[in-house]
């Protein structure tokens, strides 16, 4: 094929000359200059599909994480249609579909995590730019030392925890009515004192449970005895209430476990009978 140099106007065959043999300026139709721009567009379409690959890929996971999702909330609700259909079952214990729902949430946000960790790469750094891994990893390292220690004591004694302190100081048997107790149990109104150790005032009103004999027993609710407050208890001061559980009459072993960290044993003994 033949072409006009762009430098000099020599008529110069380029399927044989990569250069003017005249001025020795490069061709633009030569041989070698088609085969680059070849060579070039077959790299940058190469470059082009491995985008797309990414893209779908990205899109795919994205789809999955958000059909995980779907499927955790529709088991969540499905949860919380039972639940709320055995409430007067007797064998569902008062207060058990809370821990269900905490499960929940923190599946439910453990894969929004994953979501937003596969779109932002992986990295902590990349959701806070202003903050550094370094920054992040001592404040994780500050949350794991806040976490208390658990505390167990005896009947009468304080239990102290960075939150609240414990006291139960009275164990009493008490009259069921209006309900009817099962054979072989009896109801018991156990007596608490919650101080809020926090510099800020706090709800101190935790999940109770009593163990008799390894096993948590059902609570209950009786008119005339004070409930410990659900409201917020200013710092330093303290709240106080009873709690009624239906416990067996035969107690060999027993234990009032408060929130996450406390624990009191309690001596069959400290139960006092009518």
């Amino acid at each position: 094929m033949k072409v006009t140099c762009e430098y000099c106007d020599s008529v110069v065959d380029a399927e044989n000359n990569d250069t003017c043999p005249n001025c020795g300026a490069p061709l633009a139709n030569s041989r070698k200059a088609r085969e680059a721009e070849l060579n070039e567009e077959r790299l940058k379409k190469e470059a082009e599909e491995r985008e797309e690959c990414k893209r779908q890929q990205k899109l795919e996971q994205e789809r999955i994480e958000a059909e995980r999702g779907k499927m955790i909330l529709d088991a969540v609700t499905n949860l919380s249609g039972r639940a709320h259909s055995a409430k007067n079952s007797r064998a569902l214990k008062a207060g058990c579909f809370v821990p269900i729902l905490i499960a929940a949430l923190i599946i439910i946000l453990f894969v929004v995590f994953s979501i937003i960790r596969n779109t932002s790469g992986g990295s902590f750094g990349s959701l806070f730019p202003n903050i550094s891994d370094a920054e992040l990893s001592q404040d994780e390292e500050k949350e794991t030392e806040s976490i208390p220690e658990k505390v167990e004591v005896n009947f009468g004694e304080k239990a102290v925890t960075p939150m609240y302190t414990v006291l139960c100081d009275d164990i009493k048997e008490v009259d069921s009515y209006p309900w009817t107790v099962q054979k072989g149990y009896r109801y018991v109104a156990v007596h608490l004192v919650l101080t809020n150790n926090l510099d800020y005032e706090e709800s101190l009103n935790e999940k109770a449970d009593f163990v008799v004999n390894g096993i948590a027993q059902d609570s209950r609710f009786l008119s005339g005895y004070k409930r410990i407050s659900s409201s917020p208890v200013t710092a330093g001061l303290s709240v106080d209430g009873y709690l009624i559980f239906e416990i067996p009459t035969d107690v060999k072993t027993a234990q009032l476990k408060y929130g996450d960290y406390v624990t009191i044993n309690i001596k069959p003994s400290d139960i006092k009978g009518k």
